[in-house]
């Protein structure tokens, strides 16, 4: 897919508003609604690296050791299918009380997943 054949992004730039300021950002929403490509979008252009759980590898180690995964993580990251790790919430909230750099983790999940989600 080009991107002249992607619908225009009207959140976009309170996406990069948020990165400026707060050390992770969540993008949730419904299944196939432009939440990754939204991501990559705005990641690619601040040199985020993409990691999706929906890779068994990636999946598997942050589930046995999330801290160990979070701390392995390049200073910018985009993490996506984060609902399908809910173990690594806990390693993220302790990696940002320790440094609280702006901008850092940019994840993303479908809405209804989320822990403490009511959808």
């Amino acid at each position: 897919m080009k991107k002249d054949d992607l619908y225009p992004r009207m959140v976009a730039p309170r996406l990069v508003e948020a990165l400026i300021d707060s050390p992770v950002v969540l993008v949730h929403g419904s299944r196939q609604c432009g939440k990754t490509t939204l991501a990559q979008l705005v990641g690619q252009k601040r040199g985020y690296q993409y990691f999706s759980f929906d890779d068994s590898a990636l999946w598997s180690a942050a589930q046995s050791d999330p801290t160990g995964f979070v701390d392995d993580l390049p200073e910018r990251a985009i993490l996506d299918e984060v609902q399908r790790v809910p173990e690594i919430f806990t390693a993220l909230k302790r990696t940002i009380d320790r440094n609280r750099t702006p901008g850092r983790f940019l994840s993303e999940g479908c809405a209804g997943h989320l822990p403490g989600s009511t959808a």
